[in-house]
């Protein structure tokens, strides 16, 4: 008997130090377990950081091009005023010009008393006239409705 409770004795110490083993690998694995997850946090927290600072170049860097179309946009607009104003002034130009020829054929006919051709040339002049007004105001009348359309379509 006494052999047995010496066998009984050291069974007991064997399953305490396993038991101990056991423990000392499961706190080291829990440890390791708890490395792990920091080491996951601090990828995770430097990867939202580098979102962040990700987003914030691209918001600085859409705002820069904001700006810069801006003061694009702005320069297009006065290029084409500018454009406006010197097809008005050739437009303008073109007419003068044909209406001084036409004062000049029209007192030459006075001149030569051909009151007949006159009249015809005043009668097509005033229906050349007519038609080019009537067209202008077409096609500004169809500019509108047609912008008009658009402002109602957005």
């Amino acid at each position: 008997m006494p052999n047995r409770n010496i066998e009984q004795s050291v069974n007991k110490n064997d399953n305490v130090i396993r038991d101990r083993v056991i423990l000392q690998e499961l706190i080291q694995l829990q440890k390791e377990d708890l490395s792990v997850r920091k080491q996951k946090a601090e990828n995770e927290k430097f990867s939202i950081e580098a979102k962040a600072n990700n987003e914030k170049a691209n918001i600085e860097a859409q705002k820069d091009v904001a700006i810069v179309s801006i003061k694009t946009n702005s320069d297009i607009e006065r290029q084409r005023i500018q454009d406006r104003k010197e097809e008005r002034k050739s437009k303008n130009r073109t007419i003068i010009v044909i209406s001084v020829l036409i004062t000049i054929v029209l007192l030459v006919c006075v001149l030569l008393k051909e009151s007949e051709a006159a009249f015809e040339i005043i009668k097509y002049v005033g229906l050349v006239g007519l038609a080019y007004f009537a067209g202008f105001n077409h096609g500004k009348n169809k500019y509108i409705r047609q912008a008009q359309k658009d402002v109602d379509e957005d």
